[in-house]
């Protein structure tokens, strides 16, 4: 998960003391309490390193006791990394069919395939590439209007992580 995300928590107290407070902390660090429904609190995952984290609620009642619930999260506020190996950027191609390879990665949830989307001159190519969890390659599918010196930019693929 990544931005501002609230967090919410139910509680009760069956023996009639009454609640008193609800905690809420990530990886053991409070991060709100508070005394009254709704029990909820915003939580910004910017401010948390990317990767697992536990989440956690305690209720407290005005006699004193004590229960607790947790959750895992994984935090992904970093986009993927996306390279274009072929062509090179600025580069020119002697063909009207080149190919093109690009690959991704994201160190905390990978990137989802499905999200793959390539572009050549405002044209959608996606239907042409080959996608794994690493990269894509295509030829592309209909030549190029001219056949020398055909400028390629790198301005062609997004690519989104999983955690999107």
């Amino acid at each position: 998960m990544r931005g501002t995300i609230v967090v919410t928590a139910t509680a009760s107290d069956a023996s009639g003391s009454g609640l008193g407070m609800v905690t809420f902390a990530v990886d053991g660090r409070t991060i709100e309490a508070t005394n009254a429904p709704p029990f909820t609190t915003p939580l910004d995952t910017a401010t948390l390193s990317d990767g697992p984290h536990t989440l956690s609620a305690t209720a407290r009642d005005r006699a004193g006791n004590e229960a607790s619930a947790s959750v895992g999260i994984t935090t992904d506020n970093t986009p993927p990394t996306v390279a274009i190996p072929a062509p090179l950027d600025g580069g020119t191609v002697p063909t009207r069919t080149p190919e093109l390879r690009v690959s991704y990665s994201d160190a905390t949830t990978g990137v989802n395939p499905s999200t793959f989307r390539a572009t050549l001159d405002g044209s959608d190519i996606s239907a042409a590439f080959t996608v794994t969890p690493t990269g894509a390659t295509a030829t592309v599918p209909t030549p190029l209007a001219h056949e020398h010196d055909r400028p390629l930019g790198h301005r062609f693929v997004q690519v989104a992580d999983l955690g999107s």
